[in-house]
């Protein structure tokens, strides 16, 4: 009866230990971007903007950039929010698995029964290490977290010094790109390829 207890303990607690299923998730893109980002314009956004008078299309061009900048922007902070929550998640949940397995040594009389439960408890703690070093390159959040903002702060200096020119030389295509470049620079990805 002990060992079933024991077994089914242990099945319970090991995922706990940080192989929990809440890791981050790559930012979502908004269901609004397209409406937000076309600002009004027909399908064929692009192409009535391409008709504007030189005058107007510099204004219609920062103004719809800047909107997609917003967007990525609360999407990023509720990425960043959720990737410290479910660190914070899975750390408690693997600290509680460890605890309760190295207290409940205490109320088994058997020695073989506190070796398989020290046992478990240390494999608990190793696959936490694991995961942690394996998952984030040995690199804490804070310093992923950092890397992001410091790429998305750069791209963004493009998209800004991009919008100060005309759109005969920063075109609405080239400033599109940038705002997925913007994107991007906000992955898990990217910043620990630039922190490697």
């Amino acid at each position: 009866m002990t060992n079933r207890i024991l077994a089914l303990l242990v099945c319970l607690l090991i995922p706990l230990g940080g192989c929990s299923p809440l890791r981050p998730r790559a930012p979502r893109v908004l269901s609004s971007y397209t409406a937000e980002a076309n600002m009004g314009f027909a399908p064929g956004w692009l192409l009535a903007y391409n008709m504007l008078p030189d005058a107007a299309k510099q204004g219609a061009r920062n103004s719809i950039l800047m909107r997609s900048v917003w967007l990525v922007d609360i999407n990023y902070g509720r990425f960043e929010v959720a990737y410290y929550a479910n660190k914070a998640a899975e750390d408690i949940l693997g600290d509680v698995a460890v605890i309760l397995l190295g207290g409940s040594t205490v109320f088994t009389v058997s020695s073989h029964a506190k070796t398989v439960i020290s046992v478990v408890t240390g494999a608990v703690t190793g696959v936490k290490a694991s995961v942690d070093a394996h998952w984030y390159d040995s690199q804490t959040r804070d310093a992923v977290v950092k890397e992001m903002q410091a790429l998305r702060s750069a791209q963004l200096a493009v998209i800004v010094a991009g919008m100060a020119h005309p759109p005969s030389v920063y075109t609405m295509e080239q400033g599109m790109l940038d705002i997925q470049a913007y994107y991007q620079a906000g992955s898990i990805s990217s910043a620990l390829q630039a922190i490697n």
